[in-house]
């Protein structure tokens, strides 16, 4: 496999010819493919994942967090296209405008309204703090009343900072005794 990948592209590997893949060199590769990629979307991963590890080594060499598709398309200079407003409508929960208000175009005008991004780490975490059973990421978005990619890109900032750890699919608490990992 590693002859056909050389003869069509390229091989990059740190570990002499012969050695077998095995789980314990996947935070090296990692690594390594963190460096090479021009960026490195996560959208869910479970704490201790390689997706984690590969958050954690970009995060070493530089990167953003990214709450929407624009973020994305201006790092790579490319013009976004305008979403339909007929054809996204955004859910009806406490807080949002009215049901079926268009959540295309003025998605980052919502993102960035009054209740700005660190705010709404804060208001997570309190909400976590708060609450004496794990939260499922539905439930904190329905609670707060925020986007469901602002309040998933809070937990992974907060996963990353120790400050809540996922304890089941998508469900949450608090957690203040896990060490912080550095950025």
């Amino acid at each position: 496999m590693a002859e056909k990948i050389a003869d069509n592209g390229a091989l990059l590997t740190e570990y002499p010819t012969g050695v077998s893949a095995l789980p314990q060199h996947f935070p090296r590769r990692n690594r390594v493919i963190s460096g090479l990629c021009q960026g490195v979307l996560v959208v869910e991963a479970a704490f201790k994942s390689g997706a984690m590890l590969t958050v954690k080594w970009a995060l070493e060499q530089g990167a953003k967090l990214t709450t929407t598709a624009d973020d994305i398309l201006e790092d790579l200079n490319i013009e976004s296209q305008s979403v339909q407003s007929s054809s996204v409508v955004q859910p009806d929960f406490p807080g949002s405008p009215e049901k079926g208000a268009a959540f295309g175009e003025n998605a980052l005008d919502n993102l960035s309204r009054e209740n700005n991004v660190l705010s709404i780490e804060r208001r997570v975490i309190d909400l976590l703090e708060k609450s004496k059973e794990p939260m499922h990421v539905d439930d904190i978005t329905r609670t707060l009343g925020e986007a469901a990619s602002a309040v998933s890109s809070v937990l992974v900032t907060l996963e990353l900072r120790g400050n809540a750890r996922q304890v089941g699919s998508m469900q949450f608490i608090a957690d203040k005794e896990r060490p912080v990992v550095s950025s």
